[in-house]
């Protein structure tokens, strides 16, 4: 009797709760650049994040020094700067821009992509439809002097 109500609780753990659940491996790449102009200088920052070895999210994270603007320009610069972003990712269904002034003499401009959930159409215009995996992305932003880690 022992040995029947043995075997009857192993088969109920095999059919029930001995399957594992896979978690999807997740990673982030964060490549960074100065990308200034002549006498403004600003910093960019990508960050992708991958669930799986692909592409799910994608942040640009902008930081301008603005401290050689005169100080009357400033909220004028800062909605022509967020127009301008605006303008840049409209045609992105998830797109998120958000432009603020941290300060007088910076502002920081964000923009948020929810790469997993975009059109075909958007991933294409987006350029990276072709390469959406972690070596690859770190790849390319590398020949194109980001420092990626």
């Amino acid at each position: 009797m022992k040995k029947y109500i043995f075997l009857m609780i192993l088969c109920l753990l095999f059919v029930i709760g001995c399957e594992k659940e896979v978690t999807p491996s997740k990673k982030i790449l964060t490549c960074t650049k100065d990308v200034s102009k002549e006498t403004v200088p600003v910093f960019q920052t990508l960050n992708f994040s991958f669930v799986d070895d692909k592409l799910d999210t994608f942040d640009i994270n902008v930081s301008v020094n603005i401290s050689d603007i005169d100080k009357s320009l400033i909220d004028n610069f800062v909605e022509n700067v967020k127009s301008m972003y605006e303008e840049q990712y409209k045609d992105y269904s998830n797109a998120k821009v958000n432009v603020s002034k941290k300060s007088d003499k910076e502002i920081f401009i964000e923009v948020s992509l929810d790469y997993k959930n975009m059109s075909e159409e958007e991933k294409n215009k987006l350029g990276y439809s072709e390469i959406d995996n972690y070596e690859a992305i770190k790849s390319q932003h590398e020949e194109n002097e980001y420092t990626c880690n």
